[in-house]
């Protein structure tokens, strides 16, 4: 029954495809077309960043390194190499027990045994790639980019003996404590793995039998969040694990095709997420609790941008919704540029953030007021940004 509820739902999900002309989900695919113009037009900063970004890509393409998550050394609960598998990276093994569990949470510190399950390696690197290629592909053509897309993808996706299944049923799993850890977030790097084949998806060589198989890969995936228990509460954190939760949901859901979905989605969870995570200051009163305030106050942010862009892509007003804590995502922005032009100091630990760090969290975000504040020539600043937003 449930198989049949998924291809119902992948069938309505095409039938209201509109979204043809928006050829990026979470970039503004009009400053990618303006950057390609200024670079035929001679301009040398983004000439530079272009020649950065060829240099990863002819790397990636000349190491060769495929992922995959057959090759782990431990296998998870279900004892398939296919599952996915990761451990919780803040749980330790507990010394005063005998066998050491169950573990025990210390927050912030990473358990180097959770490092030892390369799962997350796989996927985390294998995004990163295709998202490169990608926009290299985007920027000069090269068929030969979309070529090594193409084995990417077909190994960790489509062919049975070394795809990972579509779920995350034993993500983050606590020894000791549960055999099932089914923490979405960690599939937040999915979100560049697809705009980077959004960047290529104009290809002659992509293969087209594989982007077929990995927009169903990813339809049984989004189903799989949507209809588990486990996940789904991921969509009520009030941390940036239901602002990713969302922005993968509102993301896979465009890819399949299914714009009326993404969209409804943002439209009923979007105010609650501001409500929910963003105070009267514009702070992340979640991020600022943890015990690396300034860590988790910029991931959370991330994903708030890809939120950002995606309520302009989808014609949803979020940007400037007020919560009853007259909280927005404007003035969390506003709250962070305050310390990034030193009218504050970081205040919540001994982890401050330097200016480099909190302009480029900024300077990542292209905040409407702020972007141009602070220019290339001030500062070094990430090809990627460079190439993929707008500098005066």
């Amino acid at each position: 029954m449930r198989k049949l509820i998924f291809y119902i739902f992948i069938f309505l999900g095409c039938s209201f495809y509109a979204f043809a002309n928006q050829q990026t989900f979470v970039t503004d695919y009009d400053v990618l077309s303006s950057n390609k113009t200024k670079i035929e037009n001679g301009d040398k900063v983004l000439n530079r960043a272009k020649s950065e970004l060829i240099k990863d890509a002819n790397r990636i393409v000349r190491v060769g390194e495929i992922y995959t998550v057959v090759n782990k050394k431990q296998l998870p609960p279900s004892q398939s190499r296919n599952d996915y598998y990761s451990l919780a990276p803040y749980w330790w093994p507990d010394a005063n027990k005998i066998d050491k569990q169950p573990y025990v949470r210390k927050d912030g510190k990473v358990n180097p045994e959770s490092k030892e399950v390369t799962d997350s390696y796989m996927l985390g690197s294998l995004s990163n790639d295709v998202y490169t290629l990608g926009l290299a592909y985007f920027y000069t053509d090269d068929e030969k980019y979309a070529k090594w897309i193409n084995k990417l993808i077909a190994v960790f996706f489509i062919d049975p003996e070394t795809r990972m299944n579509p779920n995350l049923n034993y993500a983050q799993v606590i020894k000791g404590r549960n055999n099932r850890g089914s923490i979405t977030i960690e599939a937040a790097s999915f979100i560049k793995l697809i705009e980077g084949l959004q960047f290529a998806q104009n290809s002659s060589a992509l293969n087209r039998h594989y982007i077929s198989g990995i927009k169903k890969w990813f339809g049984e995936f989004a189903f799989w969040m949507e209809s588990e228990e486990r996940p789904r509460r991921d969509m009520y954190a009030n941390n940036n694990i239901g602002v990713y939760y969302a922005a993968q949901i509102i993301v896979y859901n465009l890819f399949v095709g299914n714009e009326a979905k993404g969209k409804k989605f943002l439209e009923e969870h979007g105010r609650r997420i501001v409500d929910n995570q963003i105070d009267g200051e514009g702070r992340l009163e979640a991020e600022l609790q943890r015990s690396i305030p300034w860590s988790y106050t910029k991931y959370g942010m991330a994903a708030f941008d890809y939120l950002v862009q995606l309520s302009f892509n989808l014609g949803v007003d979020l940007y400037s919704y007020e919560n009853p804590k007259r909280g927005s995502i404007d003035k969390m922005y506003k709250w962070l540029i305050s310390y990034a032009e030193k009218e504050k100091s970081w205040e919540y630990d001994k982890e401050t953030p330097s200016l480099n760090q909190l302009q480029t969290v900024l300077l990542r975000s292209n905040v409407v007021g702020y972007k141009n504040k602070i220019t290339h020539k001030e500062k070094k600043v990430s090809y990627l940004y460079l190439l993929t937003k707008t500098f005066d």
